[in-house]
């Protein structure tokens, strides 16, 4: 009698482990993706970056890797303070919410050179002139239109005078695969080195004399992006340069 209520109980807990086994998914399906938090950038752009995508299936015991991946390429755009994920119950499989916190990202950089090799130099040799210093800046928005278009606008004065602008749009096409990217600069300045006299650069023109050197550069690029590791540029620059005669 004891005998048989033993092998009762076993049947009666394998029976339950099997039940618990197949309660339990082999495979997990990405119903929706809810974004929120993204005010400025925009959610095709967001969705273009995640590893995971509407319509995926994957195996239940790597959901976990995948979203520890999926946060890190959104922190990888540079775009978000935070990433917060969490998943919920669907019918059909999970729906996966993403809250995002966006960060500023019009970035202005300094520029301070010299006309000469280094510091020192100008210091010493140069007496510290500030005439032959350069200063200005430059304003990027690494987030233009929320489309992950760049643009940088730079502006300086003092010894070498210029203005540039560059601006890369990386989707253009409804894939978001292609994109192009161009920049230009033209710049100036009323002295230029001619040569170099025992180890001492010389340099022709006048500080408040005419421009005797004017520089126009740019370029255009286009990139192909078929996969998120992927990504092939085709680039053609120019070079415009000009010396005026001073005698």
């Amino acid at each position: 009698m004891r005998r048989s209520f033993l092998i009762l109980i076993l049947v009666l807990l394998s029976a339950a482990n099997g039940n618990a086994q197949a309660a339990v998914p082999a495979a997990i399906k990405i119903v929706r993706i809810i974004i929120d938090g993204n005010k400025h950038t925009r959610t095709r752009v967001i969705l273009r970056e995640m590893a995971l995508h509407e319509g995926d299936v994957l195996p239940a015991d790597s959901l976990d890797a995948m979203l520890e991946k999926n946060r890190l390429r959104l922190m990888n755009l540079q775009l978000f303070n935070e990433v917060a994920q969490r998943t919920g119950n669907n019918a059909d499989g999970l729906d996966l919410f993403i809250t995002v916190k966006e960060r500023w990202l019009i970035i202005p950089s300094f520029i301070l050179q010299f006309a000469d090799r280094n510091f020192n130099t100008w210091w010493e040799k140069q007496d510290h002139d500030l005439r032959r210093a350069t200063v200005g800046v430059t304003l990027t928005d690494k987030n233009f239109r929320g489309s992950l278009e760049q643009l940088a606008i730079t502006a300086q004065g003092g010894y070498i005078q210029k203005l540039g602008i560059s601006y890369v749009r990386p989707y253009v096409n409804q894939g978001q695969t292609n994109g192009f990217g161009m920049w230009l600069s033209f710049s100036q300045s009323r002295q230029a080195n001619y040569i170099c006299d025992s180890n001492k650069l010389l340099y022709a023109g006048l500080y408040t004399g005419p421009v005797i050197m004017q520089q126009t550069e740019g370029g255009v690029s286009f990139i192909f992006r078929p996969k998120y590791a992927i990504r092939h540029i085709f680039q053609v620059n120019f070079r415009d340069f000009k010396v005026s005669d001073t005698r």
